[in-house]
């Protein structure tokens, strides 16, 4: 009898890996923090991109290696990143087997899918290809190659990540850190600390720092939060101070090694250019001037926000502040009108159909909106990265974030794919809003981020 795939058994698939990830999570208990390391992760991530490969290249001979990234695949992972994530976000996330395993199925299927689109990109500099339709195309591909690496370097470079803390009192030498359990570790370096400034005395933390190598080698450094010093592969943070202790002012910093995150970081920029290209390609060339000058108007009104508001947190401080408010701002409005759009549609009186047109306006909104929201979502990482020393935590905001865009972007899948009625799409739409609003403010009414959220200020 021959294997028919279709939805049913796409879901039936991830609904395995899930009751997989519950077994494994009563059996075994949490996903172990990190336990693989360097060089295994590196030699891990080597050859699981080239079974990717190999995966696309015999997936014309054999069947099934095709049901690993067709439209079946891409849209029953999706949306099964979107329940395991909304499920997991009430609790530790990272901790949870049924939600690693989602998100290894998601990235597999996902890469595959961009290995499928970069073989194709020679087709689309042929003469019958219009503009509008390369720059979409080849901004698509810029974004799920973006995504892939994101995932891809996350998941086998998270082991990699050290990550230590320190009290530094001013003028002793100091060679020890604790890492999250506690354990006292050698640093490769003294740190010595010649002063430190405090609000209200100061307008900023500003710790004056000179880092000795073992050679003996010496340099000085101005650290304050969202300006760490970089010495060789260490970033050395501003994480806080104490005052309670006999030395008087005691600052505290984090010296963080993360040998993946050159690859991420092109992979953020990536995915942020490929953003705004798409907001470009949907718009008409007389609304991009539009646009950019509500963008403008947007960062204007923000900035001054900020400068006439209250005083801002040191972390606020930053030339991220206004460009990632204001893509934030601009994706909230963008999608909030599509949930009027699709509201208005799905209840008007006569029980019509929807036409074309009013699909078609839905779908330039949320393709619009999430295009800004993913801009916005880069921007805050790139930002995170500065401020903190990590690019993504699956913070409580981060994961409903998370959840919010992969809801946009099973909308825009699906009605790529035609495989949606005009009820689910609505539905989604406005599921999708409400998730905006669990994201922006009822997070902060979790107890997972009373205490733990690095967002509440």
């Amino acid at each position: 009898m021959d294997f028919k795939w279709n939805y049913k058994r796409a879901f039936l698939r991830c609904g395995l890996l899930s009751a997989a990830g519950v077994a494994l999570q009563i059996a075994a208990g949490d996903v172990p923090a990190a336990f693989l390391r360097y060089p295994w992760t590196a030699v891990l991530a080597v050859n699981y991109l080239y079974l990717l490969v190999l995966a696309y290249v015999f997936s014309g001979r054999y069947k099934w290696l095709r049901t690993l990234w067709d439209d079946k695949a891409c849209i029953s992972s999706l949306a099964s990143v979107l329940v395991v994530v909304i499920v997991s976000g009430f609790g530790r996330i990272t901790a949870s087997w049924p939600f690693v395993l989602i998100l290894m199925y998601f990235t597999t299927v996902l890469g595959i899918r961009t290995i499928a689109e970069i073989s194709g990109v020679g087709h689309l500099f042929r003469k019958t290809v219009s503009g509008p339709d390369r720059l979409r195309h080849l901004a698509r591909t810029a974004m799920h190659a973006g995504i892939f690496v994101l995932l891809w370097a996350g998941i086998f470079g998270s082991g990699d990540k050290v990550r230590y803390k320190t009290a530094v009192p001013p003028e002793v030498p100091v060679v020890m850190a604790s890492d999250a359990s506690g354990n006292r570790i050698a640093l490769p370096f003294s740190i010595t600390l010649h002063s430190f400034s405090v609000p209200p005395e100061a307008d900023r933390y500003l710790s004056e720092i000179t880092l000795t190598e073992k050679g003996g080698h010496r340099r000085d450094y101005d650290i304050e939060v969202n300006r760490p010093a970089r010495h060789g592969a260490w970033r050395i943070y501003q994480s806080g101070y104490d005052s309670s202790g006999h030395w008087g002012t005691v600052s505290v910093l984090e010296c963080v090694k993360d040998p993946w995150w050159p690859v991420i970081c092109a992979a953020l920029w990536a995915v942020l250019a490929s953003a705004l290209l798409i907001v470009c390609a949907r718009l008409k060339p007389e609304w991009i001037l539009l646009t950019a000058v509500l963008l403008a108007v947007a960062c204007i009104g923000v900035y001054f926000a900020k400068i006439h508001g209250k005083t801002l947190v040191p972390a606020l401080r930053s030339a991220w502040f206004v460009p990632h408010v204001a893509a934030y701002m601009a994706a909230y409005s963008v999608l909030g009108a599509a949930a009027l759009v699709a509201l208005y549609l799905w209840l008007r009186p006569s029980h019509e159909e929807p036409s074309e047109r009013g699909m078609r306006l839905c779908d330039a909104l949320v393709g619009t909106g999430s295009a800004l929201l993913s801009a916005g979502m880069m921007m805050g990482a790139l930002w995170a990265k500065q401020a903190w020393g990590d690019w993504w935590t699956w913070d409580p905001k981060e994961t409903w974030a998370a959840a919010t865009w992969a809801g946009y972007l099973l909308y825009i899948h699906l009605r790529g794919t035609r495989r949606i009625d005009y009820h689910t799409a609505f539905a989604l739409i406005l599921f999708s809003f409400l998730l905006i609003q669990m994201c922006w403010y009822g997070v902060n009414y979790l107890p997972s981020a009373r205490g733990a959220s690095l967002h509440l200020y």
